[in-house]
């Protein structure tokens, strides 16, 4: 109703400013909504705040309302959000089915649309993503007060439906995955294969003789030069000493 007062596509609205339940009776399917119903749901008089933002900006609101803003126990209407335990929004689909935002990706150049949305008093002047844009000219409206707006659009209604109101009961904030059709896929690199080094001939060291060890006792020839030697040795120095003799 307060997005239908200020011509907004998205209302939200705290747990807090709304202040009773509409209960029917056991068994009726329909109930009469009065002017003291509405003020009773709506007591304090309230402000709209209409503001005209960016989808990312939008996005910024609705991770405040799943996040840090649960607190508050915000309540939408107008749009879709999808939201993971982490209370990070990983989705956001109009009310047709047309998927505006997945993980990441807006389609369809929805980064740079606006939408308008319209909040209470007290979320707008709070801590919250909107004050910060309460001095700008994204705030379009701010004059009218909640319960009479409320009551006006529900009496023209009323009037115009044979006394009928639509009443939307579907859950927006939504915890879960989207599921529906045109998912936004992040982009996934292609698969590549890894590179195999060329293969490559183990290098053989040369072949070398094995070096004997000191000890290693002389083979059979050895022993045959050793001796041939020791003989040329003793003859020779046998001359030597006989020619020194024959010179004396």
């Amino acid at each position: 109703l307060m997005a239908k007062a200020v011509g907004a596509d998205v209302g939200l609205t705290n747990n807090g400013g709304i202040r009773t339940t509409l209960v029917m009776a056991e068994g009726a399917t329909t109930r009469n909504i009065t002017v003291g119903d509405v003020y009773t749901i709506a007591p304090f008089g309230n402000l709209i705040y209409a503001y005209e933002v960016t989808y990312p900006e939008l996005l910024s609101i609705l991770n405040f309302a799943v996040g840090s803003g649960s607190g508050m126990g915000l309540r939408m209407s107008g749009i879709n959000a999808y939201y993971g335990n982490d209370g990070v929004v990983t989705a956001i689909t109009l009310l047709d089915g047309t998927l505006v935002y997945q993980n990441g990706t807006w389609a369809d150049g929805y980064e740079t649309k606006t939408i308008k949305v319209a909040t209470n008093e007290y979320v707008a002047t709070s801590d919250t993503p909107f004050k910060a844009w309460n001095d700008t000219a994204k705030l379009y409206s701010n004059t009218l007060a909640d319960n009479e707006s409320m009551i006006e659009l529900l009496t023209a209604e009323g009037e115009a439906n044979g006394g009928k109101l639509a009443v939307d009961s579907a859950a927006h904030l939504i915890q879960g995955a989207y599921t529906g059709a045109g998912a936004l896929a992040p982009e996934t690199p292609p698969a590549t294969e890894p590179e195999t080094p060329p293969a490559t001939e183990p290098e053989t060291p040369p072949a070398t003789e094995p070096e004997a060890p000191l000890d290693t006792p002389p083979q059979t020839g050895d022993v045959s030069m050793i001796l041939w030697v020791a003989a040329a040795l003793f003859s020779a120095s046998g001359i030597a000493v006989l020619k020194r003799k024959e010179e004396e």
